[in-house]
C-alpha cells in the first residue's frame, strides 16, 4: 500500500456511483421488458452488479474506518476483477457476439420455450365430444 494514502473515498464514490446507475439501469431493464429470456439476461447481471458494487460499498467504509487494515482492500481487488468480468459479458452482448456456456444455453432454453408458447389465438380448437371418439 502507499504510504499516508486512502483509497476510501474513492472507493465508496465510485461504487456509490455504480450502485446508483445500476438501479437506473434496473428500472430500465424492467420497464422495457420484451420477453423472459431476455429480462432474465438482463437481471442476471444487474443482480450481480448489484452484489459487486453493494460489496465494493461496504469495504470502502471497512476501509475508512480502519485504514490500516489491509483485508478491505484486497476483497476490492477481487471484486474488481469481478466488476471487469461483468463489464467483459454486458460489452459482449452488445456486440452481438454468440452466445456459449451453461448459463447461455439454459437462457436459449428460455428463449425457445417462450417461442414456441405462441398466444391463445395461435391454438389449434379444441375437438369436439363427437370427434373424441374416432
Amino acid at each position: 500500500m502507499i504510504p499516508r494514502t486512502s483509497i476510501s473515498g474513492i472507493v465508496i464514490t465510485l461504487s456509490a456511483s455504480a450502485l446508483l446507475g445500476t438501479l437506473r439501469v434496473g428500472w430500465r431493464i424492467w420497464r422495457e421488458r420484451s420477453g423472459w429470456a431476455p429480462l432474465m439476461r438482463g437481471l442476471f447481471l444487474l443482480l450481480g452488479s448489484l452484489i459487486v458494487y453493494s460489496l465494493e460499498l461496504w469495504n470502502g467504509i471497512s476501509l475508512a474506518r480502519k485504514p490500516n487494515e489491509d483485508r478491505p482492500v484486497l476483497f476490492i481487488v477481487y471484486l474488481l476483477f469481478a466488476a471487469y468480468g461483468i463489464s467483459l459479458a454486458r460489452a459482449w452482448g452488445l456486440l452481438g457476439a454468440p452466445r456459449r456456456g451453461l448459463l447461455t444455453g439454459l437462457l436459449q432454453i428460455s428463449d425457445q420455450a417462450d417461442d414456441d408458447v405462441g398466444t391463445w389465438d395461435d391454438a389449434p380448437a379444441a375437438p369436439r365430444s363427437d370427434e373424441a371418439g374416432r
